[in-house]
């Protein structure tokens, strides 16, 4: 019995580790833990997960204040819950269960600050049976550093899944010259340098420029038409004029005229 209740103690401490970020273990901690305190004393409770108490305070007391778990910085939030326990389950796990506790591992991480994350995920990374399992943990960091790492993985297609949903602006070089280097790599990488190309608070003109640069790459019709409806909203003359040159190809016409109509309309004194 005392088993049993160690490993479903066990589970309940990761099941709320995958799916709360620390904020929410920490409520949890704070306004859940009669249980676990009460437990605390028990000795079916693992000693490992026992709550650390605050000097003066006795086991077994209903805690109003948040509890220190080994494997936490309580002061400064800086790592989830039993982060190492967590990722040998995700090195050993199969099927649907990767991207599970990848989900969660994330939502953990996120209170962290980015240079944290890198840290920690960068040091379960590099001895990992299966290193390609932890760039979708990467790329929430977002630093540089982390894009460094995603750039030089040794699984480049699962590290080019990972750096689309990095959210960084420096990303749009970064998408635009690995949009070059390989042609299966193209639409994903112009479609989501336009994302980034739209958000930016550059000058119309500037946008202009980075859009054209875009439709230079050759993506699919499907990305030339996102570009040209981003092109739409930048008012500068030059958008009208390469607009024209997508109106001749069926599957780009209509927004391409729809380009030409809505510049010319903003600026009427720019056409005769």
């Amino acid at each position: 019995a005392h088993f049993r209740a160690a490993i479903a103690a066990d589970a309940l401490v990761i099941i709320i580790a995958c799916f709360l970020p620390l904020p929410g273990l920490y409520r949890f901690a704070r306004h859940g833990t009669r249980l676990l305190a009460d437990t605390a004393g028990h000795a079916s409770f693992p000693v490992h997960l026992r709550p650390r108490l605050h000097q003066g305070e006795q086991p077994g007391k209903a805690l109003d204040f948040p509890v220190r778990f080994p494997g936490t910085v309580h002061d400064k939030i800086a790592a989830p819950i039993d982060f190492d326990r967590l990722c040998d389950l995700l090195d050993k796990a199969q099927g649907d269960d990767v991207k599970a506790l990848q989900a969660g591992l994330r939502n953990a991480l996120a209170p962290a600050a980015p240079d944290m994350q890198y840290k920690l995920v960068a040091g379960r990374m590099a001895a990992a049976p299966q290193k390609a399992r932890y760039y979708p943990l990467l790329a929430p960091a977002a630093t540089d550093e982390a894009i460094g790492a995603l750039l030089k993985a040794d699984d480049p297609k699962a590290a080019f899944a990972a750096l689309l949903t990095v959210k960084n602006p420096v990303m749009i070089d970064v998408l635009y010259e690995l949009a070059g280097k390989n042609p299966d790599w193209t639409d994903a990488a112009i479609s989501r340098y336009t994302d980034f190309a739209t958000a930016s608070d550059n000058t119309p003109m500037r946008k202009y420029q980075l859009y054209r640069k875009g439709l230079e790459a050759n993506p699919s019709a499907k990305t030339q038409n996102k570009l040209l409806k981003a092109l739409s909203k930048t008012p500068v003359f030059p958008a009208l004029v390469l607009a024209v040159k997508y109106m001749d190809a069926p599957a780009t016409a209509e927004t391409a005229a729809l380009v030409v109509k809505t510049v010319a309309a903003k600026n009427p004194g720019m056409v005769g």
